[in-house]
């Protein structure tokens, strides 16, 4: 199970924390987190994790370069975020293939593909199921179709957006 996004009291690390700790107790499987991420918080969480018992199951990662490699290693993306503008990282998972797990606040801007699914926080019940659920399901290669939805994030496309918006502020400067 994994998650990417800095150790703030939005992420909900707290709530990703407690679900995890239900599904360890649970002994269906062999659960590991992998928590990528740095942020004032984090201290916190990684106690949580000791309290809770399942600190030698949480992998405090830290910031990495090599997201996508992290991404590979995980068999689902969850993200209970209690508010959110627009999570990149929900994007890039759904780019390397993973079932997605967010929080019903989350903008529906980032269900780019059919890998999302939307939770409310209140029933954290749901969420052990469909993480559980999630867990069992093999991971899809990128389709034709949900690479095209996510073809506007691509960052050869943006920056090629942004060159054509900044000549054009240019060109009308000049008239």
């Amino acid at each position: 199970i994994g998650h990417v996004g800095r150790f703030h009291y939005a992420k909900n690390h707290e709530y990703l924390l407690r679900v995890f700790a239900e599904l360890v107790k649970r002994k269906t499987r062999d659960y590991v987190l992998l928590l990528l991420g740095e942020g004032s918080g984090m201290e916190d969480i990684r106690i949580l994790s000791r309290e809770l018992g399942i600190g030698d199951k949480v992998y405090f990662l830290g910031n990495k370069s090599n997201v996508n490699d992290y991404y590979q290693a995980m068999d689902v993306f969850v993200f209970p975020s209690l508010w959110e503008g627009l999570p990149v990282s929900v994007v890039e998972a759904q780019a390397n293939g993973l079932h997605c797990l967010l929080s019903d606040v989350i903008t529906h801007d980032v269900d780019l593909t059919d890998q999302v699914k939307y939770l409310a926080l209140a029933n954290k019940k749901v969420w052990l199921c469909e993480v559980a659920n999630l867990q069992r399901k093999h991971r899809i290669a990128a389709t034709t179709e949900n690479m095209a939805k996510l073809q506007p994030f691509d960052a050869t496309v943006v920056a090629k957006q942004l060159q054509s918006f900044y000549l054009e502020q240019d060109e009308r400067a000049r008239k």
